[in-house]
């Protein structure tokens, strides 16, 4: 992502948190389950040091994906610069959902 998102993992990821940069299927194997087994293993991690978990995506077809997995949407917006857009998600560990 931009250094225009970066301000908001500065602001909504909290202090020490799991930042989930790139979770990738092959296309031929999607829909099978394998992206919310590669959370389920980071999760697991994240939940034993109480940490939660902070990503961005730029794709809106991954939306309804972390929303699934239980990431709560925090932002959607567009980079001023690249006129890309993005959306910002949280979980946060026990109910995998975000505390404020």
């Amino acid at each position: 992502m931009t250094s225009y998102a970066e301000q908001f993992r500065k602001r909504d990821a909290g202090g020490d948190h799991w930042y989930v940069m790139v979770v990738g299927v092959d296309p031929a194997k999607s829909g099978r389950g394998l992206g919310s087994r590669l959370l389920a293993r980071m999760f697991e991690e994240a939940e034993r040091d109480k940490t939660p978990c902070y990503l961005e995506t730029a794709q809106p077809r991954n939306v309804p994906f972390y929303k699934k997995n239980g990431f709560d949407l925090l932002l959607e917006d567009v980079d001023p610069v690249n006129k890309v857009r993005f959306w910002t998600f949280r979980r946060d560990p026990g109910t995998g959902r975000r505390k404020d």
